[in-house]
């Protein structure tokens, strides 16, 4: 009797453990790897296209525990954010390696990749789907005269995501194209950078950055638009440099300026650097300052001239 008391209630808990384990364990395991899964086929995506986020809705089950180093492999590093306040605070808790689920929530996971030196540095985003930058226009002429300060490209950057897009900067790389081996070569020539401050979800900057260069020749100008948590976007364009580049520039004025009778004007020193001639000093300030007055000194300063009032400066 009681051998087979002892078989009943082995077989009582024996169903107790199976119905916990169907119950509340598996189906955590279950919803885990459904939303590593999930996961894994975004990041596979966002390698392909990089600089961009690829989005899917994707359930978290509370109590379910995400790790980084899943997602990780030979030539891919992975890294975590959350971007929704509400689900930052309610419903998980995170680092950069590790996310554990505090509450049932349906939610939306974006991941994007950068490569680099044979790795992908990938970010997967929890909450709303992040901020994206796109180069919706660039304009650079196709003959550039370095004599008529010409070297200029115009941009358009625009983010497309849902998130701002802050501290985003633009970037132009100057490479000196060359033909041989019967085909077009380029050899990097130099940079610039320029930042552009914060860009609202769902707008638009006009922006334009100096392209550096100094010699004549036939260039490509690749121009990016990046940001940290916004991603980035590049276009390349080509074109020929004639001319010889003015390194004549404007630079520092003095604080005070002294009355010229011969005139019946004020007249401020403006210094400059790298001029030959005081008429290329002149331009230059003319240049910098449409609406106001210069006149020619010497090759390293010009002068501005302001009105005088009873001779007074």
């Amino acid at each position: 009797m009681d051998s087979v008391f002892k078989m009943l209630v082995s077989a009582i808990v024996a169903i107790a453990l199976i119905m916990i384990l169907f119950n509340y364990i598996l189906p955590y395991f279950l919803q885990t790897q459904d939303a590593e899964k999930e996961l894994g086929k975004l990041l596979t995506e966002a390698e392909f296209s990089p600089g961009k986020y690829k989005s899917a809705g994707i359930q978290l089950a509370s109590g379910a525990s995400l790790n980084a180093e899943n997602f990780d492999s030979d030539n891919r590093s992975t890294a975590f954010s959350c971007n929704s306040a509400e689900l930052c605070l309610d419903y998980i808790s995170y680092d950069e390696r590790e996310m554990k689920v505090k509450r049932n929530i349906q939610t939306t996971a974006s991941a994007r990749c950068a490569y680099a030196h044979g790795l992908f540095t990938c970010k997967i985003y929890f909450g709303k789907e992040p901020a994206q930058l796109e180069l919706a226009g660039v304009q650079v002429n196709e003959k550039i005269d370095l004599s008529k300060n010409e070297n200029i490209a115009s941009i358009i950057v625009e983010n497309t995501g849902r998130d701002e897009a802050r501290n985003v900067k633009a970037t132009a790389k100057i490479y000196r194209r060359y033909f041989a081996d019967f085909e077009w070569q380029k050899e990097f020539v130099r940079q610039n950078e320029r930042a552009l401050g914060n860009i609202a979800a769902g707008s638009e900057i006009n922006a334009e950055i100096e392209l550096l260069i100094e010699e004549s020749g036939t260039y490509a100008v690749e121009i990016i638009a990046s940001a940290e948590d916004a991603g980035f976007d590049g276009m390349e364009k080509t074109f020929e440099a004639i001319g010889i580049a003015s390194l004549c520039k404007a630079a520092s004025q003095e604080s005070y300026a002294s009355y010229n009778s011969a005139a019946d004007k004020c007249r401020r020193r403006s210094f400059c650097e790298s001029c030959f001639y005081a008429y290329e000093c002149r331009d230059a300030w003319k240049e910098e300052n449409a609406q106001k007055e210069f006149e020619s000194g010497e090759p390293d300063f010009a002068y501005e001239l302001t009105d005088a009032v009873d001779g007074v400066c």
